[in-house]
């Protein structure tokens, strides 16, 4: 039902008149978005976490397994000869972080070194792509994304 004031100061005028109109119900509030396994977990806090090849165990026997794995390909795939190239000297620290997705690929992939370097850079994220294809990682029993901070340190001496 509408009700209609008038805006006059008249007598007549403060008269209200209803007017009366059939208005369709308003439709239902829209279901909310389905989240399940789009949420991305740190792999300090997963439940379950990836598995790389070759791993086996409890969840803590398998993260450590997953780091030694993941810095023994970083040690035997990374170019230590760049920084040579590029005459870099002392201590290199390049931050990576990347997501292991709900497939068990690697993604996301970004890098950040102290010293600025664009080549360290795109060499840590062109190496971190290399990794293998893993088992996703679990939380409450469904398929996670899961982010990993991984650092990459070497000396480089003269």
């Amino acid at each position: 039902m509408l009700i209609y004031t008038s805006c006059s100061d008249t007598p007549e005028s403060l008269q209200q008149q209803q007017i009366s109109e059939e208005l369709p119900p308003p439709p239902p509030p829209p279901a909310p978005p389905e989240h399940k396994g789009d949420l991305d977990i740190p792999f300090a806090a997963i439940e379950k976490v990836p598995t790389y090849p070759g791993c086996s165990g409890d969840n803590e026997t398998m993260k450590k397994c997953m780091s030694t794995k993941i810095a023994q390909f970083l040690n035997e795939n990374f170019n230590t000869k760049l920084a040579d190239e590029l005459n870099i000297t002392g201590m290199q620290r390049i931050a990576t972080q990347f997501k292991i997705d709900k497939t068990g690929r690697v993604v996301d992939v970004t890098a950040r070194s102290l010293s600025h370097t664009p080549e360290l850079e795109a060499e840590a994220i062109r190496v971190v792509k290399l990794l293998p294809q893993m088992e996703p990682g679990e939380q409450k029993g469904v398929k996670v994304g899961v982010l990993y901070s991984l650092p990459i340190v070497f000396e480089v001496v003269e």
